[in-house]
């Protein structure tokens, strides 16, 4: 009797085919469009081998939103956003001297990782602010119902709980992958273009460079094409992050993960307003690329090459709140026998390693 019920399926390599099918199909009739699939293989290796979790703890979860982890008797705290494209931003922007010298992508990348954890720093540092400042609202009533806060004398909004997690939501992750797929393809391996070429087309917001930027918009290898060059700066990209966070606490010792959220959220807008143009083709104030799906007008191998791609970025599993939406041509959810195909198709997405799917159609 719920007006409009929030239902995911956390799937395992042990749910039968056809318990993934049953709720595909009442997915289809639902007018809400309000069922989610998720990867529970995935999330409860980040929670046991990342935040530590007893296995008993790591499996107590249920999922809110699109993609969403809350810890029952726990806590995961994902209400910071950030904007990651602010890094690739930054240095071709204001850092361009010492990129335009870089003789390998390898070397350039050892700026943008520098770059990347000076605002990795700063990011946390603020997120830590913000749950310093909730800590001074103490809430007595769900105390009650929460594991450890009794205990502990604290409230939730001080870290009471004994099982939580730091899962602050980042914006613009396909916008940087772009950006050095990108780099590597045009400046390193095909040596098309030369890095103060592309820094002066950024910093004239593609004016003069149409040229170019139709070049870049042709010819690239953009995330979700199952290339080498996107796959490979795409698992660069979150190795680097794993790096970062692999050990890091906010202030209340709750391990971190990351996440990222869907065009429902109005971030995406708001932080491209702020951001300059960068190398995979944005103009200065336009949104970043939202969730870890692509821009349907990059994708040129279909749904199935971006699939691959996206069950091979995250090795490690930090990733476990990020969303997916995927859009399909209505006729095959509407026709029996493409039906029976799609739910192959997704179902081999699962195994071979894909997080979380939300249809459209």
């Amino acid at each position: 009797d719920t007006h409009i019920p929030e239902i995911s399926l956390r799937w395992t390599n042990a749910t039968p085919r056809e318990v993934f099918r049953y709720v595909l199909a009442c997915e289809k009739s639902d007018k809400n469009k309000r069922i989610a699939f998720t990867n529970d293989d995935r999330r409860i290796e980040a929670h046991t081998k990342i935040c530590g979790f007893p296995y008993k703890e790591a499996i107590n979860y249920t999922l809110v939103g699109c993609n969403e982890p809350a810890m029952l008797g726990g806590m995961c705290a994902s209400t910071s956003h950030a904007n990651l494209a602010h890094s690739i931003e930054y240095i071709m922007h204001c850092r361009n001297k010492e990129i335009e010298h870089a003789e390998s992508f390898e070397e350039f990348y050892e700026v943008f990782k520098d770059q990347l954890y000076k605002d990795l720093d700063k990011i946390y540092h603020y997120d830590d602010l913000y749950n310093l400042q909730k800590a001074k609202d103490i809430n007595y009533v769900s105390c009650l119902f929460l594991n450890g806060c009794i205990d502990n004398a604290k409230s939730i909004t001080q870290g009471g709980v004994n099982y939580g997690i730091s899962n602050i939501m980042f914006l613009g992750n396909v916008t940087v992958i772009d950006s050095l797929a990108i780099i590597k393809q045009f400046v390193f391996e095909e040596k098309t273009l030369a890095m103060h070429e592309l820094v002066d087309a950024l910093q004239n917001n593609w004016a003069g460079y149409e040229d170019l930027k139709n070049s870049i918009a042709k010819r690239g290898n953009f995330f979700g094409n199952d290339d080498e060059t996107s796959n490979y700066t795409a698992k660069l990209f979150y190795n680097t992050l794993f790096e970062y966070i692999k050990n890091k606490k906010n202030v209340f010792g709750y391990p971190a993960l990351i996440g990222d959220h869907t065009g429902y959220r109005l971030h995406f807008k708001w932080f491209g307003e702020g951001t300059k143009a960068t190398p995979d083709g944005r103009y200065n104030g336009a949104p970043l690329s939202y969730g870890i799906s692509q821009n349907n007008s990059k994708l040129r191998n279909g749904l199935t090459a971006l699939m691959n791609s996206i069950s091979k970025f995250d090795v490690n599993g930090i990733s476990s709140a990020t969303v997916t939406n995927f859009t399909l041509d209505k006729f095959y959810i509407e026709d029996e026998k493409c039906f029976e195909k799609t739910a192959d198709m997704l179902e081999a997405y699962f195994k071979s390693g894909g997080i979380q799917f939300q249809l459209n159609y």
